[in-house]
């Protein structure tokens, strides 16, 4: 029931203002979110975050502005600013009408605060086309901000974010995680930064200069605090979660009110809810696919407006792999034996090189799945900006119905015994039938390891530590334990050392966990199974 509560009022907050902590003390500050872009799905993120860590913890006062659906550029209730303690931005090239945007200017004029995310370094800046009666606020970035946004090194790669250490003390950073973070988002190209501000994160990506991520500035009086962070992967992160709600507090002139509690490490949960594309009930927008091994070379496709209402399965691949390829395989033999439904499907692989990866394909078209439509998506490797596809799971797959998302299933490491059933039984609950056992649709049952093979329990810790989404304390604790096994069982420690080995030379080595658990990985390599 909550959750239908939650997404009854995102909602109504697309058509106006909509506000929380209503039973909250009269004397609490009141925040307003100004939200208006649609590639990174603040219009959800924001009211979650606001729920969790400024209503439930803090006792907040939030109001929500959202963009007309219909017209990008009106903002219902947008007078709300008026009585603001706070303003929370999440606008990108919106223009808005003069009288509206004169209100924003006339907050910050008398120095109101200013929390910005994200695409807010480029809010009103049109690139000089607005319709009549509106305006834009080109210079908004570098006046207010302080920053300097020329654009963004590309979603391929992925960026690293570390606290600056000049900026240890400062309390936005009170319990934000010391370790570095990867960040869901490409890295925004800011340099440089106006002279008065604070840089508190930098983020680096392989073979470009290093850039601020998080900062402070002050325009007319008034604190400001802008990160270029806040893709729907980094609300997940407790370390974003925690600078975003200290520099809500630092803003409104708060930071000391942070406990003691406030100052430790931010806790990393065991296991994070992973999100990726529309959820259940939500529509599934229409989008186009190149078709590969198509009658012709140009075909493309519309899975969605194909499907013409009726069930449906997208699986949105992300990275490829052994596992992902099985599973897709499975998931494609069952769909081609259900034609007689009219469930349709593709597969859609995501790539910021079409060429390489179309070229891949005729290689490695055998192994591909060969019921199901497959092609490339025409939207780069974020895919359809509709959906808010998250690129550090391995593949997305949506099962619809009727235009709206039934199922969603968000697979970091795709595994056919784990994870292929529970998406069996999520497509037979909208066609019909019996979900059919993984024998039935040719997958063998798993084997014990060969003998020699690398220990069952070991294989688990090895696991755990190079998941995509381990946090930095999970790889710690894996390799701390595994090294402590290597120990005392030399053979071990080389079984161990010769899978880091193989990954190294055979140039996969970043596809595997993240920075700290290959930093491990060689590690252990070098120390194990060094090359002669």
């Amino acid at each position: 029931m909550r959750r239908l509560t939650m997404r009854m009022t995102v909602i109504m907050g697309m058509f106006a203002s909509l506000c929380w902590g209503i039973g909250a003390d009269a004397a609490a500050p009141r925040l307003v979110f100004l939200i208006g872009e649609a590639e990174y799905k603040t219009r959800e993120t924001l009211p979650r975050f606001a729920r969790d860590e400024l209503v439930k913890t803090q006792g907040f006062r939030c109001t929500f502005v959202h963009a007309d659906p219909k017209d990008g550029n009106r903002f219902p209730g947008i007078e709300a600013i008026d009585s603001a303690d706070l303003v929370i931005l999440s606008v990108r090239r919106r223009t808005l009408k003069s009288a509206d945007l004169d209100r924003v200017r006339k907050y910050l004029d008398a120095g109101g605060p200013l929390v910005g995310i994200r695409t807010a370094s480029h809010a009103f800046h049109t690139r000089g086309e607005h319709p009549e009666g509106h305006a834009e606020w080109q210079d908004f970035d570098p006046e207010v901000l302080g920053g300097n946004y020329v654009g963004h090194y590309g979603s391929k790669l992925v960026a690293t974010v570390a606290r600056i250490p000049a900026a240890a003390g400062h309390p936005i950073l009170a319990g934000v995680s010391v370790r570095p973070f990867e960040s869901g988002g490409s890295l925004y190209r800011v340099n440089p930064l106006k002279k008065a501000c604070v840089p508190l994160l930098s983020g680096t990506v392989k073979g470009h200069p290093v850039e601020p991520v998080a900062w402070t500035h002050r325009y007319r009086g008034g604190r400001i605090f802008y990160t270029s962070l806040g893709h729907p992967a980094d609300f997940q992160l407790p370390a974003f979660r925690r600078l975003l709600r200290n520099a809500v507090l630092w803003s409104l002139g708060r930071e000391t009110t942070l406990s003691r509690r406030d100052t430790n490490p931010s806790p990393e949960p065991k296991t994070q809810p992973v999100f990726s594309g529309p959820q259940v009930g939500e529509t599934l927008p229409k989008f186009g696919v190149k078709r590969m091994f198509g009658k012709s070379t140009d075909e493309t496709l519309e899975p969605i407006a194909a499907a013409g209402g009726k069930p449906v399965v997208v699986i949105f691949v992300h990275k490829i792999s052994r596992p992902g390829i099985a599973a897709m395989r499975v998931m494609s033999k069952f769909l081609g034996q259900q034609k007689k439904t009219g469930v349709g499907g593709a597969v859609v692989f995501l790539t910021e090189d079409p060429t390489s990866t179309a070229n891949w394909m005729h290689r490695a078209r055998r192994a591909l799945p060969a019921e199901l439509p497959v092609g490339i998506s025409l939207d780069g490797i974020e895919g359809p900006g509709a959906y808010g596809l998250n690129r550090k799971v391995e593949l997305t797959i949506l099962v619809g119905n009727r235009g709206k998302v039934t199922a969603n299933f968000a697979l970091v490491q795709p595994s056919t015994q784990a994870d292929v059933p529970k998406v069996l039984a999520a497509i037979v609950a909208q066609i019909g039938g019996k979900v059919p056992t993984l024998a039935s649709l040719g997958v063998a049952e798993r084997r014990t390891p060969a003998r020699g093979g690398l220990p069952a329990e070991i294989g688990i810790k090895l696991r755990q530590m190079i998941g995509k989404m381990a946090t930095a304390a999970d790889v710690e604790k894996a390799a701390v334990e595994l090294e402590a096994v290597f120990a005392k069982r030399p053979a071990v420690a080389k079984q161990v050392g010769q899978i880091g080995r193989r990954f190294i030379k055979a140039g996969r080595l970043d596809m595997y966990g993240t920075p700290p658990a290959r930093v491990y990985l060689k590690k252990w390599a070098d120390k194990y199974a060094p090359t002669r």
